[in-house]
């Protein structure tokens, strides 16, 4: 998705307790930054990483919705899905490692 001025991002605060998401509409650019209206002051999230720098606080990081999607449908379920593989017969096992691309050979001699 090729972002502009007026798309919406997500924003994720994982240091807070309350895990909330909020929206903000990117209200500018520079050739680095999204400027992203925030309620007290604009904010900058770089294109490159899609993380705003909080200073001493660390590092916030916006999504696309598309993105935002992803990330909470593998939170929500690649845990319960790695333990059912975990526990999976060979020949399931067989049938996962060919959609991942994984060889027989991978890892050998480790």
């Amino acid at each position: 998705m090729m972002l502009k001025i007026g798309d919406v991002l997500w924003c994720h605060d994982h240091r807070s307790n309350s895990r909330k998401w909020w929206t903000e509409k990117i209200c500018g650019e520079t050739t680095k930054s999204w400027i992203m209206e925030g309620l007290n002051r604009p904010s900058k999230v770089l294109k490159a990483t899609m993380e705003e720098n909080m200073g001493d606080y660390g590092h916030r990081r916006w999504y696309t919705p598309e993105r935002r999607d992803e990330y909470l449908w593998k939170n929500t379920h690649a845990r319960r899905i790695a333990a059912l593989v975990e526990n999976a017969d060979v020949p399931i096992l067989k049938q996962i490692a060919i959609l991942v691309g994984y060889s027989e050979n991978d890892g050998a001699g480790k």
